[in-house]
């Protein structure tokens, strides 16, 4: 499955860059495919990034957020549109569990990670 990672960056030290890295990292290790909103170009305009980054996310099959994503404007923009979008959205932890039982914050099934939501 392709993820979405979505949390704090704009006023974090080096854009929350390591937090962002350190999940792309954790994730792969348990087979997700990830789209990385750190790894984008520090220089472009500030009104550049929200339009890549939701074009990343149309293209994932859930978003995964992460520690402080609540106060991030930008983040929040996000999981709204996930969630207009109908995609699953799961917490770090929660992706993290992979082929464990969960609980999807998206529909509120219980299913397992390796069978997606529905």
């Amino acid at each position: 499955m392709t993820v979405y990672l979505s949390g704090p960056m704009t006023g974090q030290p080096d854009f929350g860059r390591k937090a962002f890295n350190d999940a792309e990292a954790a994730l792969r290790e348990k087979g997700f495919k990830v789209l990385n909103p750190a790894c984008l170009p520090t220089d472009l305009a500030e009104r550049s990034y929200m339009p890549i980054c939701l074009a990343m996310l149309r293209e994932a099959g859930a978003a995964v957020v992460l520690p402080g994503w609540e106060d991030s404007r930008g983040a929040q923009l996000e999981i709204e549109y996930a969630t207009y979008i109908q995609l699953p959205i799961m917490v770090l932890e929660e992706a993290l569990k992979w082929g464990e039982e969960r609980s999807c914050t998206a529909c509120t099934s219980t299913t397992t990670a390796t069978a997606g939501c529905g």
